[in-house]
């Protein structure tokens, strides 16, 4: 097109994708829920004097480590076994035999995830093809985000040697739950790293207010163990990032037409670059 016919000119960032991509990882939503479910029990207090109440107040005296573990499990027994042979739930308890404590430590909280994940049909959260960028030391973006939104299944389980004990986590984790939704606070946060950079998780629960609690006491055996459950699910997104260089477009407006143009790429990042951002 000549150039006598030329009417305006725009310059503008752009991106040049390399073919190279990263997809972030979930387990870091199940550490999140883990901690969230943790700090479910800061703040309370037992003043029920009865021995009926001591298992509760022995539980929260733990450190986190004692509290709650991480594993999928098929059953009570299976949870159970685990358990025992890592001395689970009392690994702060050094100075004391196991002779003179419960072997079980129970009561305990297991936070169990099915395997893989479900595409959610974006009824609450919907796939985004320009979810923001990653950025090195020097602001220069060095990779573009989308995601889609993901449905991962839990279960809460709680297993105990006493009834009370039982009833009264659950009671804890279940209103919770509810009361946490109701107040419009279903949303929690993750961390986890792509492409070398600290990128947040925007979670959240799906029908928190539904809660629905599953009695898993098994049969009548030498050692009678109480266990229940509450099945969780977590919408979370799944980031790509899509690595390139950045590049200077052209946009040229003339009498004829439209033309569109591309500079070379102004940073070619190199193995040895430190990259680390945030999403902006």
């Amino acid at each position: 097109m000549a150039t006598d016919n030329l009417q305006m000119r725009f310059t503008r960032e752009m991106f040049t994708p390399n073919g190279l991509r990263e997809i972030s990882s979930t387990s870091d939503v199940d550490a999140a829920l883990g901690n969230l479910l943790l700090s479910v029990f800061d703040g309370l207090q037992v003043s029920d004097p009865r021995t009926s109440a001591k298992g509760f107040k022995q539980f929260l005296t733990r450190s986190g480590r004692d509290k709650l573990k991480l594993g999928a499990f098929d059953d009570v027994e299976t949870l159970l076994q685990a358990v025992r042979s890592a001395d689970g739930g009392r690994r702060d308890d050094q100075s004391t035999s196991y002779s003179n404590v419960n072997r079980d430590a129970l009561p305990i909280i297991n936070l169990g995830r099915f395997p893989g994940f479900q595409l959610h049909d974006n009824s609450l959260a919907v796939d985004i093809y320009d979810a923001g960028y990653l950025a090195n030391a020097s602001g220069e973006k060095i990779a573009l985000l989308s995601l889609v939104p993901v449905e991962i299944s839990y279960s809460i389980m709680v297993l105990s040697s006493e009834k009370e004990a039982l009833s009264t986590m659950i009671g804890v984790i279940s209103t919770w739950l509810r009361q946490f939704a109701l107040q419009g606070g279903n949303n929690f946060t993750a961390q986890t790293q792509l492409v070398g950079s600290n990128l947040m998780l925007q979670c959240m629960f799906r029908d928190a207010k539904a809660v629905l609690v599953n009695d898993l006491t098994p049969s009548l055996t030498t050692d009678r163990i109480f266990a229940a459950s509450i099945p969780v699910t977590v919408i979370a997104p799944l980031y790509t990032a899509w690595l390139g260089t950045p590049s200077t477009g052209k946009i040229e407006v003339y009498r004829e037409g439209v033309n569109y143009s591309a500079a070379a790429p102004r940073v070619p990042l190199t193995d040895k670059q430190q990259i680390f951002g945030e999403v902006v």
